[in-house]
């Protein structure tokens, strides 16, 4: 994952909305496979894992689990992101009932995320 990324997954676990679900693929290659007493279960392929717990935003399991945190954060089943192509550039933004959550936004993961951090 590119150093971009990996800045856009410290923001979302920043984020007070956020937590670990199941199904979420973490950087350092683990698999969050469900949760005990309020701590995530991690199954950790190579036998360790990092301390930050970082999700792999590449993921697409993981993308649809931050897209579950966000309209759980709204409370708003209907929020969604999507791309809004011009000319040759594509912006991400989340968008539902008449009202933008995020806009003008490079990649899903960063529109998702910045609906997050925008959640009241």
């Amino acid at each position: 994952m590119n150093d971009q990324m990996q800045a856009l997954a410290r923001r979302a676990v920043a984020c007070k909305h956020w937590q670990l679900m199941r199904g979420m693929t973490l950087l350092d290659g683990g698999l969050v496979t469900g949760e005990r007493d309020g701590v995530p279960i991690v199954y950790a392929r190579d036998g360790r894992h990092s301390a930050d717990m970082l999700p792999d935003l590449t993921d697409p399991a993981t993308l649809g689990c931050l897209l579950a945190l966000v309209r759980q954060a709204w409370d708003d089943p209907s929020l969604c992101a999507n791309d809004a192509g011009a000319y040759d550039l594509m912006f991400w933004h989340v968008y539902a009932d008449d009202k933008f959550v995020s806009l003008g936004c490079q990649t899903e993961a960063e529109a998702l995320i910045a609906a997050l951090e925008a959640a009241p």
